[in-house]
């Protein structure tokens, strides 16, 4: 660190460094916040006792708050899951919404600052900080609104169960903001809470009427999911293909829901049927069963799909029987599977092998596939299970090949195993593990230093 401490005091006693205190130091006199009376084109519910967030004044004086250099270190920031620290620096970003005006570069970085410490507070549930967030950059200092924030505010008011407010939000949204938010969070709390003719006149369209045929089935309205279905039926052409097969998955799940077996496999085949023909003619041993696919797009999402609903209501034999076609264990050609399945197949059929305490199946199969994906959902079940010594050979397995050296990306996964040990008392190999993450988080860091050097995105940490 003292070679860190050195270049920062080389850098802070420099010409360039005291011209930018001086341009800083205009930009925050010329920087004016409205008065309490404004009025303020985002409904965001923000808590009134809070006093209200402003200009870090005295990191202007230490940091450069070019709209890059900003946003470079609320990405190191964020990164390092320090988002107190991120959210004060992020909020230098509004010294440069006057430059945003004419510069488009500069408009898109200030919305990628905004974006990356509000996602960040969502994702960590820290809605109250979030709203705070969004109401000083997109109410009090005016920087254009972003399609992502204003989803990230939709989304966490649905979390919260505070319906209103974010129909509220949303609908005050679209005149301002220029675009739609994704609503699909709200639509579906909607559509649970039993406001399906609610959710139905503000959001039916497009890929929604799966969802609604979906909530309106599960709230009793046969006629006006016959109807949805019906016209989805007759618009088959304009329409995607998923659209309609997630319908027809609805209606299997509905029928298995009423204990009506029989007819949910019939919906079944007919979503299958369109993916497979069932029957092959061999020339030497007559008619086989042998399954390929009969269309172009990967239908991964609605064979997946199916699968979770088969698993649910207890065709264990038959999810088994169509895993094994889709995955190549059967005379099925393993690239014509490819185009059924996907990845979170394999990891649908892991999380029911721990269900059923087949543990050596799940590992067969992670091993088989060799994706990172299977691999990380497989030492998570088995961390769960308090199996440290099987879930840390699964974990050296994830970065055996020379290719695959852990990233900042992997550190979650290396977390998980720092827990597990800790709570199985083993805690030198816990030790290992945080060693571990170290080097990472230390080897990213510098990674971003020798790109700051490169791109000229210069920052202090």
């Amino acid at each position: 660190m003292s070679l860190l401490r050195l270049r920062s005091a080389l850098f802070l006693s420099s010409p360039i460094y005291q011209l930018r205190r001086q341009v800083s130091s205009l930009l925050l006199q010329n920087h004016t916040t409205p008065s309490s009376a404004a009025t303020f084109p985002f409904a965001i519910p923000r808590d009134p006792s809070l006093p209200p967030l402003t200009l870090p004044t005295d990191l202007i004086s230490k940091f450069d708050n070019i709209a890059s250099h900003v946003l470079a270190k609320v990405e190191v920031l964020t990164d390092l899951s320090n988002l107190d620290a991120a959210a004060e620096y992020a909020r230098l970003a509004v010294l440069s919404v006057p430059e945003s005006t004419k510069n488009l570069k500069t408009k898109t970085q200030i919305a990628e600052t905004c974006r990356l410490v509000i996602g960040a507070m969502c994702r960590k549930k820290r809605y109250e900080e979030a709203y705070e967030l969004f109401h000083y950059f997109f109410n009090v200092n005016n920087v254009e609104p972003d399609f992502g924030c204003c989803s990230y505010v939709v989304s966490a008011l649905s979390n919260q169960g505070r319906r209103d407010e974010a129909i509220r939000f949303y609908r005050r949204t679209i005149p301002y903001a220029h675009f739609i938010p994704d609503y699909n969070t709200l639509m579906n709390a909607l559509i649970d809470a039993g406001r399906v003719d609610e959710a139905y006149s503000l959001f039916l369209g497009g890929f929604t009427y799966p969802v609604f045929i979906r909530g309106f089935l599960a709230h009793g309205n046969m006629d006006k999911a016959n109807e949805l279905f019906q016209d989805l039926k007759q618009h088959r052409e304009s329409d995607p293909d998923r659209d309609f097969e997630m319908s027809q998955v609805a209606y299997m799940e509905h029928c298995f829901k009423q204990g009506k077996d029989e007819e949910a496999m019939e919906w079944y085949r007919s979503v299958l049927d369109k993916y497979c023909l069932k029957q092959d003619k061999d020339d030497e041993q007559g008619t086989v069963a042998k399954w390929k696919p009969k269309i172009g797009h990967k239908p991964a999402d609605t064979v997946n799909t199916v699968l979770e609903v088969l698993l649910k209501y207890g065709k264990k034999t038959e999810a088994w029987s169509l895993f094994d076609k889709l995955c190549g264990n059967s005379d099925i050609e393993k690239n014509e599977a490819y185009e059924l399945s996907d990845q979170e197949t394999r990891c649908i059929m892991i999380r029911e092998c721990f269900k059923t305490g087949e543990i050596s199946k799940a590992m067969e199969l992670a091993r088989k596939e060799a994706r990172a994906g299977c691999y990380t959902t497989l030492v998570e079940r088995l961390v769960r299970q308090g199996m440290m010594s099987e879930a840390e050979e699964m974990f050296n397995e994830i970065f055996s090949s020379s290719d695959r050296i852990p990233r900042y990306s992997d550190i979650w996964i290396h977390r998980m195993m720092v827990d597990g040990f800790a709570k199985a008392g083993r805690f030198d190999d816990a030790h290992r593990f945080v060693n571990k993450i170290a080097d990472i988080s230390l080897g990213h860091v510098s990674g971003r230093f020798h790109c700051s050097s490169i791109t000229g995105r210069d920052f202090l940490i």
